[in-house]
């Protein structure tokens, strides 16, 4: 490569945060038109170096020189002015306006006169002539929200333009883009290129360092650990400099026993979005499920989970559902059961009233003259009991109607199937505490009440409590049932479904299963730190304390934390869904690591990937999705890369090389 000017130096880097020594001395230099690519684990300083030059941050020494000058950068908007652009992974759009608004938001050139009208005509018209110098086709009148993520990063890369951006920094673009709409951004990096603008681009997909680059920076903990052509290095060197060691497996994948069938999935369908869904995942295996972008798997995942709604279809976790399985078996409530339900109230209230004999008429059932509402006898006679109504002082007539409510329902038990025997006790405590309290709030607003209305009401309302309870119990597929019997989600926003960004890891690691910290009513905050700090050891997860705020970790020690949450719980069937996407090849090791730990350990594994070597080198077999639809189960030694390809792509299910969908996952 040719010798150009130094478009950017920054030399000798440092910065600082509490309990971090994020930067140490680091040295960086981008050239005029060229592709300088910025490698480093989660946590190696990549994006502290990026904000120092957007000048989001302030370097605690060391200094920067554009084009030869010595620079500061107090704030972002002097970065933008000074002609530095970012493209975070996160993009920053807003969605409901037009692309041309988006690309000139904050600048908009305003028309001479009092009224200072944004002159809309130059910004439609300079957007398009940014939109030609990237030569791509997009209406820059359409709202952002109807773009494609690879078209919004178009978007992102013309408000770049529109600035007079000298220097291009993008964080990650690839992240969520297909083959063919990286092509697309590569181009468009390549014509930035000839234009002379110097691309900072960070990545953690290694083959895109000599698809694209000129030149490759390593940092490793927040030292500089080298620069060098991409010419001159091959990925496993790359590797070895940013993990500090050689990874001999990539994948470590091991042969292991299958269990028993985990969950069943039966003829999962949603409408417009996946169709007749259909597969088993066994305990102690890793499948993968592949597919390209729009095929419908993380769709199916939260399904699974309960999260999205299905027309029809069921998901089963057949360990741990046997109970409710009995429940399916068991009848629907019908009508003459609840008449019978009532009707045994109304005979249980002659029993009922001979133990409080002078307060009720066992003829007429009233209520002989009651005491002031209020009055201490009032208070005396109902809470206590006395001498007024020849009621016995003691606790005796409580009992006596607790033990015949207890009868009655034991009666009903054998009468009317029940759901679990703890429904009993439910029952049991409505019917008690509603017929109690008819008693008092009827006798504080009528100084009488009629024993009738309180017997039959009370057997209607714990009718229609039951009644609630089993058309509802455990019926509806939720992610609180799944959870409660042992599924997990590790999402694919791990950021926004996966984890509460404002609050600390402790709180994160152990949301999912409070209850296994509580002692007595009480939190065990000694026991959560404990266990959280085994966590935290067993992923070495890299976090300054337990009480450090999740949204300060970088992305591969956020998806830990989300794999430590559902490790806390004790799930023993978890879904990953692109478990390693934005995260460093160090990162990537230890949850593959992690993952095919638990299967060893048991546990049954679904994991969702866009990346065909993760997917070959982590899977026992391999579902694929295309279109919305299983295509195939392939077990490990028929998955290859064309053969998952032509599932994927072709409309051929009897292709050959591979076991059609639907089966147990052929064998080991």
């Amino acid at each position: 490569m040719e010798n150009k000017a130094n478009l950017l130096e920054m030399r000798k880097i440092d910065k600082s945060f509490p309990g971090v020594h994020a930067l140490k001395e680091v040295d960086f230099v981008l050239e005029a038109g060229q592709v300088h690519i910025l490698l480093g684990e989660n946590g190696a300083g990549k994006s502290t170096l990026i904000k120092i030059l957007a000048g989001i941050y302030q370097s605690d020494s060391g200094e920067i020189l554009l084009e030869g000058s010595p620079t500061v950068i107090p704030d972002a908007r002097t970065g933008r002015d000074l002609g530095i652009s970012v493209i975070y992974q996160e993009l920053n759009l807003v969605p409901d306006l037009s692309v041309a608004k988006n690309i000139y938001l904050g600048r908009e050139p305003v028309l001479p006169g009092i009224l200072k009208k944004v002159d809309w005509d130059h910004v439609e018209r300079e957007s398009r002539e940014v939109m030609k110098r990237l030569d791509v086709d997009i209406d820059v009148l359409a709202p952002v929200r109807s773009l494609s993520v690879a078209d919004q990063q178009m978007v992102e890369i013309a408000r770049a333009l529109a600035f007079d951006c000298k220097i291009l920094v993008m964080d990650e673009p690839t992240s969520s883009l297909s083959g063919h709409e990286i092509h697309e951004l590569f181009n468009a990096v390549a014509r930035l290129r000839e234009q002379g603008v110097g691309i900072i681009y960070i990545s953690h997909r290694l083959d895109e360092v000599h698809q694209i680059g000129d030149q490759v920076t390593v940092l490793r903990d927040g030292d500089y650990i080298g620069s060098w052509d991409v010419n001159e290095v091959d990925l496993e060197f790359l590797i070895t400099q940013m993990v500090g060691r050689t990874l001999d497996e990539k994948f470590p994948w091991t042969p292991r026993e299958r269990g028993e069938v985990a969950l069943k999935v039966n003829g999962l369908t949603r409408e417009g979005v996946f169709e007749d869904i259909s597969f088993d995942l066994h305990y102690g295996e890793i499948v993968g499920m592949s597919g390209l972008v729009g095929a419908g798997r993380t769709e199916v995942a939260r399904a699974v989970m309960g999260a999205d709604e299905v027309d029809s279809g069921t998901v089963e976790m057949t360990r741990a559902t046997r109970e409710k399985e009995e429940i399916r078996r068991l009848p629907h409530y019908p009508a003459w059961k609840a008449v019978v339900d009532i009707v045994l109230f109304v005979l249980a209230l002659p029993v009922f009233t001979v133990f409080f004999q002078g307060i009720y008429d066992p003829v007429t059932l009233n209520m002989n003259t009651p005491p002031p509402l209020f009055s201490a006898t009032w208070f005396y006679e109902w809470i206590i009991g006395g001498p007024l109504y020849n009621i016995p002082n003691g606790p005796t007539p409580y009992l006596a109607a607790a033990a015949i409510a207890i009868l009655r329902q034991a009666g009903l038990w054998f009468l009317v199937p029940q759901h679990a025997w703890r429904t009993m006790w439910q029952d049991l405590g409505s019917w008690y505490t509603f017929a109690l309290f008819s008693m008092v709030i009827t006798s504080m607003f009528t100084q009488n009440f009629s024993t009738e209305w309180v017997m039959v009401t009370g057997g209607v309302a714990m009718v229609l409590v039951r009644l609630a309870f089993i058309l509802t119990h455990e019926r509806k597929w939720t992610p609180t049932l799944a959870i409660r019997q042992g599924l997990g989600l590790l999402p694919e926003d791990r950021k926004v479904q996966g984890l509460t960004q404002v609050l600390s890891v402790a709180f994160n690691t152990t949301s999912a299963n409070l209850g296994r910290l509580i002692n007595r009513f009480f939190l065990n905050l000694v026991m959560e730190k404990s266990l959280v700090e085994e966590h935290i050891d067993q992923l070495k997860i890299a976090t300054p304390t337990q009480d450090t705020l999740i949204r300060f970790l970088s992305g591969g020690n956020q998806q830990k934390v989300v794999l430590a949450k559902w490790l806390f719980r004790r799930a023993n069937v978890l879904v990953f869904d692109e478990p390693t996407r934005g995260i460093d090849v160090g990162a990537k090791f230890e949850v593959h690591t992690q993952m095919l730990n638990l299967a060893k350990e048991g546990a049954a594994v679904l994991m969702i990937s866009s990346e065909m070597p993760e997917i070959l080198g982590m899977s026992d077999r391999v579902l694929v999705m295309r279109e919305g639809r299983l295509t195939a189960d392939i077990p490990r030694d028929e998955a290859t890369q064309e053969n998952i390809l032509r599932y994927a792509m072709v409309a051929d299910e009897n292709a050959a090389g591979a076991s059609p969908a639907g089966g147990n996952g052929g064998s080991r």
